[in-house]
């Protein structure tokens, strides 16, 4: 595997060495695919597969480290979309069979992440972007998939790690004492012994980032809908709150007609501000129904 440039995820790390990456190939695509020759490396945070046959596969990891991202983490997921499409189409060394000559000319993407229990194991996001990639969503959080990750040891103990990590952070050690924790783990159970003989501080400062990312789209969200909310309560206007929460609602596709009346119509303050709250956790229209209440209401 092509390493070595510092930004690359833990995931692409742990991945680094040809036969995980082979049995990561082989446990997401099924059926015998063990005889393709396939090339394997990091491009930015993802992993790129590249059998000689086609059917290119990049594959990429989310964290969910602060456990605020309900279902799918639809905007890292598009990213992963985005980022195979551009570098697919800019310069980028292809080998034979991908990815234009690949099944049906298309990427696959497969975004593996820490998701509930609740979150079914796969998911097809639709992109309708023409970028010629198509993105599964793999859980592999809450004791989801538990066939691929004992298809793939080096994704169950992986997928391990990160769990005890999300457990120490649970416990409010704070990020960096949670990575410490779970290295402490790791090493006393031989699990992915290789990556932290590569440098446990190494290790600590890709899950640190990987945090700090996580967080930061988090506060974006947070501080976007409060700035609204504020500025519609010093206008007094319930009516902007409203026109603001539908606003917000917007993003997860066409309103339909009975929520848009619903919330237009509504006159208390307090639960439109609730409603924004779940808006604003929500990662699709049907998340938010059901955070907000509304989901009976249709």
């Amino acid at each position: 595997m092509e390493y070595g440039r510092r930004g690359e995820s833990l995931f692409s790390l742990a991945f680094r060495k040809r036969e995980y990456g082979e049995s990561l190939y082989r446990a997401l695509k099924g059926g015998d695919c063990r005889r393709e020759k396939l090339r394997v490396c990091a491009a930015g945070e993802e992993l790129w597969m590249e059998p000689e046959e086609g059917g290119t596969m990049v594959a990429g990891h989310y964290m969910n480290l602060c456990g605020r991202e309900p279902g799918l983490p639809l905007g890292w997921l598009l990213g992963l979309g985005w980022s195979a499409g551009t570098r697919s189409g800019s310069g980028r060394r292809r080998t034979a069979g991908s990815p234009e000559t690949d099944e049906g000319g298309r990427i696959r993407c497969v975004g593996l992440y820490h998701g509930r229990a609740e979150d079914p194991d796969r998911a097809e996001v639709d992109l309708s972007s023409g970028a010629g990639v198509s993105v599964t969503a793999v859980n592999i959080g809450g004791g989801r998939s538990r066939s691929l990750l004992e298809a793939c040891p080096r994704l169950g103990e992986y997928g391990a790690f990160v769990e005890q990590v999300k457990s120490g952070l649970e416990l409010g050690l704070g990020p960096e004492r949670a990575a410490k924790r779970a290295s402490r783990w790791a090493r006393e159970n031989h699990v992915l012994g290789d990556l932290l003989e590569l440098g446990e501080n190494d290790v600590r400062d890709r899950i640190l980032r990987e945090y700090e990312g996580e967080l930061a789209v988090v506060r974006e969200k947070q501080l976007s809908y409060a700035a609204g909310m504020t500025d519609g309560l010093l206008q007094g206007e319930v009516s902007g709150m409203a026109r603001l929460l539908l606003g917000i609602l917007s993003r997860f596709g066409p309103v339909p007609l009975w929520l848009e009346k619903t919330v237009a119509g509504e006159r208390d303050c307090g639960r439109l501000q609730q409603w924004g709250t779940a808006a604003s956790r929500s990662s699709t229209l049907e998340e938010f129904l059901r955070l907000s209440g509304l989901f009976c209401r249709q």
